[in-house]
């Protein structure tokens, strides 16, 4: 429910663990789905597949605020501690990840206002802001008002000790904006995304390589140059083209069981823990934008409930009220000559699927011969190629998830996302709608409108870690009513809808439904309903409006009754016949 009130070259590091020869459950270690990380063979010809939303750059929790600009002559791209630093002013365009801040006032925008927790609609409790990771870190940047780059932080820890989880009642909220903009046209942030984390301190060292940095500070970016070889050297080579280089060493602390640490809280490289969410716990979080959400939203959240109010500076005060999901995540892998025909015929390829497409971890490795290459895809949850992907893996793993972590997020879709979406879904400023589902896979973009159905494909592992139990699906579609009529050509009148969950083989499955319309909204979900890849679609209808004509009176008047008179002048006599008779002037009446 929603209700509203009056380009620089990004290049990420990754680490896969190698030697271990098996892709298990964090059930086996005793350790929660939220701690679960993918361990793989490091045997050469070895092809793999992880997809979990937790890689997806608008989930990514170790996404920290970064500034970049790029330059054209010469070419080349900068990390910069503020618009003006050395390499940085006067650049053609600044790109930014700015992390918000708690807001210190009401006067503050682009900052948390705060965090509560509801269970059955009644309030259990309002969190307290504690701290925020490393404030000190090495992308700090300064915001600059003149071009709309926010004043950016790092994510921060509240305290909301009448919502405790199994480790203690602390919570990691990470909400940012991400922009493109110049000094010749200043844009606003074009996207939104935040998260929102169960966690727990340790004294865990991350183990990654402190002497750049990475590791200390989650996914941390530095300067280099590349030369026309293809080699890198940190900082600025001159005749060399400047790169953004950045690493994520942040992967498992210690050998295959131990816990994955979700992210680094100082410059130790200490490590916070993921823990599991409450599913029967809402979280209502509120910030405070300088500039209105614009497009769509895709979200990771059980009936979700945003409420957008205007401010006095132009802005947008949004609260999202949600539960988390359990979001499954998949892998699987072998030896390619192990794997079914099947398999091998789409990884057969140099790179594979969609390691030529999204990339792979181990990229060193994925490419060339099948006997050398190591490669695990990692497709993003969302789209037709990633849909697939996951559906050729599905019988050979079992059909079943590798962990089902909690999970509270929201993105805002991105312009790839969009780009094969009805214009009625694009035109205009303010926020469309959202899409929510806990499924593995999604569609990318809203929702097709095709013959006038909304049609959305999912698909997940039909078991969760345990093999035996079903994995329940959930569907929220949250759409502004003035989008649907434009889509549907309706009228003002109410509307009705119809939701359908179609199997893999054709059959409308068994699934719970509920659909409204208010406060200029329309509300759909379907929940309830099984995998591996069904097909939700919705039909909007709406009534004819019956035009009533105007009574007429086309009755024959009543006959009134005459009479007839005899008036005299004289020798003259005249008769006079009517309702009401009269003599003339000068008659009498006989």
């Amino acid at each position: 429910m929603i209700r509203r009130a009056s380009h620089f070259t990004l290049v990420v590091v990754g680490v896969v663990t190698f030697g271990v020869t098996a892709l298990s459950s964090v059930a086996a270690a005793g350790l929660p789905d939220e701690q679960w990380s993918h361990t793989a063979t490091g045997d050469l010809g070895y092809q793999g597949i992880v997809i979990n939303d937790a890689l997806n750059r608008g989930t990514k929790v170790d996404m920290f605020s970064l500034l970049t600009a790029h330059i054209d002559t010469p070419v080349g791209d900068f990390v910069c501690s503020s618009t003006s630093a050395t390499n940085c002013a006067g650049a053609k365009e600044y790109n930014y990840f700015a992390i918000l801040p708690p807001c210190v006032s009401a006067a503050n925008t682009d900052c948390i206002v705060g965090i509560s927790a509801y269970r059955d609609g009644s309030l259990l409790g309002e969190g307290t802001y504690k701290e925020t990771l490393y404030p000190d870190h090495l992308d700090a940047f300064q915001g600059d008002s003149s071009l709309l780059i926010p004043v950016p932080s790092e994510p921060s820890i509240w305290s909301i000790p009448a919502a405790a989880h199994s480790k203690g009642s602390d919570y990691l909220i990470s909400v940012g904006l991400n922009g493109r903009t110049s000094a010749k046209n200043p844009t606003p942030p074009s996207a939104f995304f935040t998260n929102i984390y169960a966690i727990e301190k340790t004294n865990f060292a991350s183990g990654a390589d402190a002497t750049r940095g990475f590791g200390k500070y989650g996914l941390a970016c530095e300067q280099q140059s590349i030369d026309a070889k293809g080699a890198k050297s940190p900082g600025v080579v001159v005749g060399q083209v400047p790169i953004v280089q950045c690493g994520n060493l942040l992967g498992k602390i210690d050998t295959a069981g131990a816990p994955t640490c979700l992210i680094a809280y100082d410059a130790q490289g200490h490590c916070l823990l993921r823990d599991p969410l409450d599913t029967s716990i809402t979280l209502r979080l509120t910030v405070r934008l300088s500039h209105e959400i614009n497009g769509w939203i895709h979200g990771r959240l059980a009936n979700p409930d945003i409420t957008l109010e205007p401010i006095a500076s132009g802005g947008q005060k949004v609260t999202i009220a949600a539960a988390p999901l359990r979001v499954p995540v998949f892998a699987a892998g072998d030896l390619y000559t192990k794997l079914p025909q099947t398999l091998q015929t789409a990884y057969a390829e140099v790179g594979g699927l969609s390691a030529g497409k999204w990339g792979t971890a181990n990229a060193d490795h994925a490419t060339g011969p099948i006997v050398s290459r190591n490669a695990t895809a990692e497709p993003f949850p969302y789209g037709s190629d990633s849909i697939n992907e996951l559906k050729l893996w599905l019988d050979y793993a079992g059909n079943k998830a590798n962990a089902a972590p909690t999970t509270w997020s929201l993105r805002t879709l991105d312009d790839r996302e969009m780009q094969s979406a009805s214009p009625c879904f694009k035109s205009g400023s303010g926020l469309k709608g959202i899409v929510a589902t806990n499924s593995t896979t999604y569609s990318d973009g809203p929702p097709e409108f095709t013959d006038g159905t909304l049609s959305y494909q999912v698909a997940s592992p039909h078991f969760l870690p345990d093999g035996a139990t079903a994995f329940k699906g959930t569907y929220n579609l949250i759409m502004r009513s003035d989008v649907a009529r434009c889509l549907y050509k309706f009228s003002s009148a109410p509307v009705e809808a119809k939701i359908e969950v179609i199997s893999d083989s054709g059959i409308n499955s068994v699934a719970t439904t509920t659909v409204n319309e208010r406060n200029g909204w329309i509300n759909l979900s379907a929940s309830n309903f099984e995998f591996s890849a069904p097909k939700i679609q919705v039909k909007l209808t709406q009534q004819p409006v019956s035009v009533v004509a105007p009574a007429t009176n086309t009755a024959t008047p009543p006959k009134l009754a005459t009479k007839t008179i005899s008036c005299v002048k004289g020798k003259t006599l005249k008769k006079v016949t009517a309702v009401k008779p009269f003599c003339p002037v000068g008659y009498v009446k006989k």
